[in-house]
């Protein structure tokens, strides 16, 4: 499994072990405090696995953009921090690897839509899928399954 966690919307990919797809969504929370947000999310987890492991995408704090400083100063590193900890507290019992991923290492510095369309490239083209991705995919499931290639070397 891997996953794109968020406040506003966590991406999930479940994967096969010959590394297909088998489902991928967008879990929303429609809760406005952020506490309630991620306890609202995490609660998802409680009915999912096993899974041999849950990767999952980390944040950086290390990010210079405009966009990174102003989520610094909202603390919005933090608050996704703490989502992740949830996360990985109700799964335990699902896999006994949780594998971090830093978002610069899998995605690197490129710009939202041109990875959104890679993801899209690269999965549809990929004779593991019985599926092609629809262009109406949200990114946060767009970005679980970039993690998903990516781990495979496909990425």
């Amino acid at each position: 499994m891997t996953i794109d966690p968020g406040i506003g919307g966590t991406g999930i990919a479940i994967w096969s072990p010959n590394g297909e797809c088998v489902r991928s969504e967008t879990f929303d929370s429609r809760e406005k405090d952020w506490i309630n947000a991620s306890k609202h999310i995490s609660r998802y987890f409680y009915q999912i696995g096993p899974f041999k492991f849950i990767a999952f995408e980390m944040p950086s704090n290390f990010q210079t953009s405009t966009a990174s400083i102003a989520a610094g100063k909202r603390g919005d590193i933090l608050k996704l921090s703490i989502l992740i900890g949830m996360i990985i507290k109700v799964t335990e019992n699902a896999t006994d690897l949780h594998v971090p991923i830093l978002v610069q290492t899998w995605k690197g510095n490129a710009k939202k839509e041109m990875m959104n369309d890679r993801v899209k490239r690269v999965f549809n083209n990929d004779e593991d899928q019985k599926y092609y991705l629809v262009e109406k995919m949200t990114t946060h499931a767009l970005d679980a399954i970039g993690i998903g290639l990516y781990l495979q070397g496909k990425l």
